[in-house]
């Protein structure tokens, strides 16, 4: 019996031999070496330099990251930054300090907030799911916490972004030429209570954050951009469905390094790799947040997008988006060798750092601790050259325009003229009032309702169109009288003949069938907006949204939010709240009741019409 017990363990700890043997720490791709040099270019010609960090985990009583992170950023002048990329504290959050675990936490804290007692530049924080306390109720809580502790100790201004738990973005300047963008992408994630449906975030749906994401990367086009967030995109970690062969017999190790408790292993691996919790790239929730960020991101060549959450270091470049995962804070993690999907991953402790020069260049180096106090350069790349924006010679732009013609003769749109042979088997429709020569009212930003500045895009997939405030604060609408079939199709069906049928169903529509619901919802006993039709000129102060909205005609009306105490139409209302909200009550206290028969009446007449 002793033989074949001995004979079992051996077998064992052979086989993980075998299994842990080639397992892969370090990957540089052909063509990308490890250059122990550093960065060919003058330091008299630095601009500016950012350290990227992320997952400090346990920094007590010693991390070898942390402490060659201060020998770096103590050499460092004012023109530089930190960026921690989430999960600050483990395991899950910074704890309330009443609570028996708060003592540890606070220490852990201190030693990662003391790392920057003599550093001169920028720091920023943001946080990540161990933060949000994994997705338990209290996460919320946490990164208030957080961010309330973080930023007293340090007596730095506000250095924990976003605020109070909402998601952003937020745009940093780091210096003129370069802008840092703060997501805190675990908000996406949280199932559990979070800020936002209120409209306290500055948005009402969660679609919007992928409209404020784009604007913000639009407003700063000219400048070199760092997308900073706590989940990646692409990985060749545990996360991204890689674990080491040992995982398939012994599942356990993940949790401790010493449980070599033989389990059929293979089915956690395959879970994570196919199916995925919400926090692995497998899951449908992840697969969205990431194609709608990639979907963004094409259009904005050269952004580098920096993330934590994995615990090693990579680097992939993906259709001009730079995608680094600076995660090795606190330990060094499985990575895949993989020659196809990455140009460099580590299986090391360490951090990022990104050096942007006079020239244009901006170079990428990650460095991991070794006997020095320097450490080494695991990887060296770089990144791409874009000439140094200076807002002193930018073309100024009128804030002001002349609009001598109150009103213009335009056509809505031709894209519904068709012959015959089309007519015959898609029919007239209204084509000829979409091709028809109307005459409108020119739209006048600077005079409309008191004088109107833009807030944002709206969120309307069919439509384009632009939410405006006046001076009291009052909201407002332009959305364009013409639709846009394209988003709405699925991605496989786009750029086809698909598109171009939908399209033009639209045609069967009036374009000027809006102005006539006031009068019949009226009759109805329907509370409504009242719009108009008008055509929206060049104008400059349309800002970054100028080339999309100009030369159009748009439907322009109140906008049903907050208090409309100023449009009789809606009553009079002084809190006028979406649908999350009305759900939220209505399920979550027993004295909010919704008005039934409103409900059928607007509905009957919204069939109605």
């Amino acid at each position: 019996m002793r033989i074949i017990l001995r004979n079992i363990i051996f077998l064992n700890v052979f086989f993980v031999f075998i299994l842990h043997v080639g397992a892969q720490k370090t990957y540089n791709a052909p063509g990308n070496e490890n250059r122990e040099r550093g960065i060919p270019e003058d330091s008299a010609g630095l601009l500016y330099t950012v350290y990227l960090i992320g997952d400090i985990k346990y920094p007590l009583p010693d991390s070898r990251s942390l402490n060659l992170l201060k020998n770096h950023i103590d050499k460092e002048s004012d023109r530089s930054a930190v960026v921690f990329l989430g999960d600050i504290l483990y395991p899950l959050g910074l704890h309330d300090s009443t609570d028996k675990e708060f003592n540890e936490d606070e220490l852990n804290l201190k030693q990662i907030l003391n790392t920057l007692e003599s550093f001169e530049g920028k720091v920023v924080f943001l946080p990540g799911n161990h933060d949000w306390a994994c997705g338990r109720q209290q996460g919320w809580e946490t990164v208030k916490y957080e961010e309330q502790y973080i930023e007293q100790y340090l007596h730095r201004g506000n250095v924990f972004l976003p605020d109070l738990g909402c998601p952003g973005p937020v745009e940093v300047e780091l210096s003129q030429d370069i802008t840092l963008i703060i997501f805190d992408s675990q908000w996406w994630f949280h199932n559990n209570v979070k800020p936002g449906s209120d409209g306290e975030c500055g948005f009402v749906e969660k679609a919007e954050l992928f409209i404020q994401i784009e604007d913000a990367l639009r407003r700063n086009k000219e400048k070199k951009v760092i997308f900073a967030a706590h989940h990646p995109l692409f990985s060749v970690g545990e996360h991204g469905g890689f674990f080491p062969a040992s995982y398939l017999l012994f599942p356990l190790l993940e949790i401790k390094n010493w449980m070599y408790i033989p389990l059929p292993g293979f089915l956690y691996t395959g879970y994570r790799k196919y199916l995925g919790n919400i926090q692995d790239l497998a899951h449908p929730e992840y697969k969205k947040f990431k194609e709608s960020l990639l979907d963004i991101f094409r259009k904005y060549p050269n952004v580098i997008y920096a993330a934590g959450h994995e615990h090693n270091l990579q680097y992939f470049e993906k259709d001009s988006l730079h995608h680094i995962i600076s995660g090795g804070g606190g330990e060094g993690t499985y990575i895949a060798r993989s020659k196809k999907k990455t140009s460099f991953a580590s299986q090391n402790v360490g951090f990022n750092k990104l050096s942007f020069y006079t020239n244009g260049n901006v170079w990428m180096e990650f460095v991991s601790p070794d006997s020095t106090s320097s450490g080494k350069i695991a990887y060296c790349k770089k990144l791409f050259n874009k000439p140094v924006f200076d807002p002193e010679k930018k073309e100024p732009v009128l804030q002001s325009r002349d609009f001598s013609d109150s009103v213009v003769q335009v056509k809505v749109t031709e894209i519904y003229n068709r012959g015959k042979f089309y007519r015959f088997w898609k029919g007239d429709n209204y084509r000829n009032v979409w091709n028809a020569s109307v005459e409108l009212p020119v739209f006048d930003m600077g005079s409309e309702k008191g004088g109107l500045s833009v807030i944002q895009r709206g969120g309307g997939q069919q439509t384009i169109s632009l939410r405006l405030k006046n001076e009291k604060g009052r909201q407002y609408v332009l959305r364009s009288v013409n639709k846009y079939a394209e988003k709405t199709v699925p991605e496989n069906f786009q750029n086809t003949i698909a598109v171009t049928a939908i399209q033009d169903g639209i045609s069967a529509s009036h374009p000027f069938s809006a102005i006539t619901v006031p009068l019949l919802a009226d009759a109805a006993g329907v509370m409504h907006t009242n719009p108009k039709i008008v055509w929206v000129p060049d104008d400059p102060r349309l800002g970054i949204y100028r080339e999309e909205i100009a030369n159009g005609a748009f439907l322009f009306e109140e906008r049903p939010a907050g208090n409309r105490n100023d449009v009789e139409s809606f009553r009079r209302s002084e809190k006028i709240v979406n649908t999350e909200f009305v759900i939220n009550k209505t399920q979550g206290e027993q004295d909010h009741q919704i008005d039934q028969l409103a409900v059928v009446r607007a509905r009957l007449f919204d069939a109605d019409k």
